[in-house]
């Protein structure tokens, strides 16, 4: 029995890591099918709110996180050719905070980011030339395209290196903890790789 419990603890953590995952996973997708019905039955409000849970569950590959954050810019889009400029500010500001909301993991989609900053620009001066008839909408249009763009977005290479070495840090508690019962085999080895990798993740967090 002593033997099978570092096996045991190795299956533990990979079945919450996989429930983890697996609910995010299909939290996005229950939330981009909701979308999608509140969008065809004329629902705009209910089908931005689960747009933007649908881009904010993050799951590499296979998740639901970019179709979520296309649905807000093509609902932006919607919004715009009714000229309906705040809930089309809403739209592409939801995008905006989607795509930055999983700079702890990796860096934004930089098309999906541009077509967000544009769109967000872009309404936001029509919305002030609205409300004033005296707003020269294309210096209004560059100002706030240029201040969308002056938000910091993640460096490559600190994402990397966070990604990276959080694999490094899991994946030598798993040797440590399948090698626990075995005196014979050295475990400050493991104990320092996961020491090395939690503390390179902890700093590539802080400078990203």
């Amino acid at each position: 029995m002593k033997r099978l419990a570092p096996y045991v603890g190795v299956l533990a953590v990979a079945i919450v890591t996989l429930a983890a995952v697996g609910r995010v996973w299909w939290d996005g997708r229950s939330a981009l099918t909701a979308a999608d019905a509140a969008l065809a039955d004329g629902e705009k409000v209910e089908a931005q709110n689960y747009f933007l849970t649908a881009g904010r569950s993050f799951v590499p590959l296979i998740g639901s996180h970019h179709d979520g954050i296309r649905g807000l810019l093509a609902l932006g889009d919607i919004y715009v050719a009714e000229e309906r400029w705040p809930e089309a500010v809403a739209a592409y500001d939801d995008a905006r905070g989607a795509l930055y909301a999983t700079v702890w993991i990796g860096v934004p989609d930089e098309t999906l980011m541009a077509a967000a900053d544009a769109g967000y620009a872009r309404s936001l001066a029509a919305w002030k030339k609205s409300r004033d008839e005296t707003t020269d909408i294309a210096a209004a249009e560059a100002r706030y395209q240029a201040l969308a763009s002056s938000v910091e977005t993640p460096s490559g290479f600190w994402a990397l290196l966070m990604g990276l070495s959080f694999v490094c840090y899991a994946a030598c508690l798993a040797m440590l903890a399948w090698r626990w019962d075995r005196p014979s085999v050295p475990r400050w080895p493991w104990i320092a790789g996961a020491g090395a990798g939690f503390a390179l993740w902890a700093v590539a967090l802080l400078l990203i």
